[in-house]
This record gives C-alpha cells, sequence and structure tokens, in this order.
C-alpha cells in the first residue's frame, strides 16, 4: 500500500485496502512477483482501483526485489534492522520528523536495488510501525507503555 499511497491520502489507502488486497493475491507476495502483462491489465481494469500503471509495475518489481532480499539476507527483518545495527531508535521529541538518516539509507539502498515509490517519508513511517524507531510523545500512553519494558537495544537520538 506504500506504493499506491504516493501523492496520495493514508485514509484513502485505507479504504481501498480490499480492493488491493483483490487485485494482489491476499498480498500473497509470491504469487505478485509472478504477475505478467496479463495481470497489470486485469488491475487496471478492476473497478475503483487507483489507475496508475507505473504505481502497479512499482509493487510487482518491488515484490521481486522483497524477494531478492530475503534471500539474501535471510529474511527482510534481518535486512531492515541492519539499517539501525538491530537497535530501537529513540528520537527525543524537540520536533516532529518525518525522515530520519536511517530512512533516507534505506530508501537509497532499496532503490539501487530496483524499487520504486518507496521514499525517505514513508519509510520513516514503516520503520516506526516495525518497531526500529520510536517517536511518540512522552504524554502518548504508548510511551509509557514502551518505558515500562526493559530493553536492552536502545539508541537514543
Amino acid at each position: 500500500m506504500e506504493v499506491m499511497q504516493c501523492g496520495l491520502s493514508w485514509y484513502l489507502m485505507l479504504k481501498k485496502r480490499p480492493i488491493f488486497k483483490t487485485c494482489f493475491a491476499d498480498f500473497d507476495f509470491t504469487k505478485v512477483a509472478l504477475f505478467s502483462e496479463k495481470d497489470v491489465k486485469r488491475i487496471m481494469s478492476t473497478n475503483g482501483m487507483i489507475k496508475s500503471e507505473p504505481k502497479i509495475r512499482a509493487v510487482i518489481a518491488n515484490t521481486i526485489v522483497f524477494l531478492k532480499i530475503r534471500e539474501e539476507f535471510g529474511s527482510f527483518d534481518k535486512y531492515i534492522w541492519s539499517f539501525s545495527n538491530n537497535q530501537i531508535i529513540i528520537f527525543k521529541q524537540d520536533k516532529r520528523i518525518t525522515q530520519s538518516e536511517i530512512s533516507i539509507a534505506l530508501s537509497k539502498d532499496l532503490k539501487k536495488r530496483g524499487c520504486k515509490y518507496l521514499g525517505p517519508t514513508v519509510l520513516h513511517s514503516h520503520l516506526q510501525s516495525v518497531g526500529i524507531i520510536f517517536a511518540h510523545h512522552p504524554q502518548c500512553w504508548k510511551y509509557k507503555q514502551f518505558f515500562d519494558k526493559k530493553y536492552k537495544n536502545i539508541i537514543y537520538i
């Protein structure tokens, strides 16, 4: 959904999630990696789908890159955590940021590998969603919940 979101709202993406799921084989990346021209045409003709052939092709191409990364690193998890040295990065809440050094480095590496529509802003959000970056405000319930646990692999920035 990150690829399809580029330039559009997340609200729209969430509303269209059922269409994406139908178009992209229930998000089965092994199936999506095998999509052909016929599948691109099928997706483009799906009612309610975002009509962006470059984005649709990017989803397919990015899936192939994803599989290659899994093969190279053993898992995508190992690959993505390598950008933080397997550390949780905690950002001080002086200002709100939408990108970070880690998301910029990840974006550059993914682009070098052939990914499209995965810039540092959307990747920064992804890194937060998977727990590599922690950027909750001290008054947020998630902040207290996080610090109630005893993590050993933390870097403060």
